[in-house]
């Protein structure tokens, strides 16, 4: 599970996976999770973690999770879904302001054409 990943290896568990992206990205790339996308390949990779030096492991793991946390996280999102919504914010408004402009310019060419009082504008 690419969200318990993180807590496991923060317990100092060592930890197998099968190619789940973000597991694989990046925990596997970085050596911290072992992938294995057989049934074989997965004992083997849980035969390789239990015999892994887990005082070599743990400091590195605990340098790159220091970098990341929930909250983190969740501000990241958090700007994210506001660009989102700013965004369309600023779509809506341009195709609003479009929209008024077209119909500005339809009316005033309506004034041009259509007879007032008897005369023409």
């Amino acid at each position: 599970s690419p969200t318990k990943t993180p807590e496991y290896l923060a317990a100092g568990l060592p930890v197998v996976s099968t190619p789940i992206k973000d597991v694989v990205r990046p925990y596997g790339e970085m050596g911290f999770v072992h992938i294995a996308d057989t049934p074989e390949g997965f004992v083997q990779s849980c035969e390789e973690a239990l015999k892994e030096a887990r005082e070599e492991r743990l400091p590195k793991v605990d340098e790159f999770l220091s970098k990341s946390s929930w909250d983190k996280t969740q501000r990241q999102m958090a700007e994210l879904i506001e660009e989102i919504i700013d965004s369309r914010r600023m779509h809506d408004r341009a195709a609003h302001s479009a929209a008024a402009a077209s119909h500005d310019a339809t009316e005033h060419l309506t004034e041009k054409v259509t007879p007032s009082h008897g005369r023409i504008s």
